[in-house]
């Protein structure tokens, strides 16, 4: 995966879809509206519409509202950025071999 600490910020659009299984989803929705205009898809998955910020910047943050066991997948709409946590090595390595 490419160093996402070193992308430029920029407004972007988001897929996120986090397993929670740990925590209540209440903070992690708190979390991305501090970001921007956020929508809940379902049960697991929130578009959100995010100023000046990087897939990076977001992941940092959004990661301390999970539990140990809960997963999380953030994709950037219009580019080839993702960030998958906690899926497990299988399902990590066919999104970065899908992303290639």
């Amino acid at each position: 995966m490419p160093n996402v600490s070193t992308q430029k910020p920029s407004a972007g659009r988001f897929i996120i879809v986090a397993e929670l299984h740990t925590k209540p989803s209440g903070p992690l929705e708190n979390a991305m509206t501090g970001f921007g205009e956020s929508f809940r898809l379902g049960d697991r998955i929130w578009l959100l519409r995010a100023e000046s910020t990087t897939i990076g910047t977001l992941h940092n943050e959004l990661i301390q509202h999970l539990g140990p066991r809960d997963s999380l997948f953030i994709a950037e709409m219009g580019s080839s950025r993702a960030i998958a946590l906690n899926w497990g090595p299988g399902i990590e390595a066919r999104i970065r071999a899908w992303r290639a």
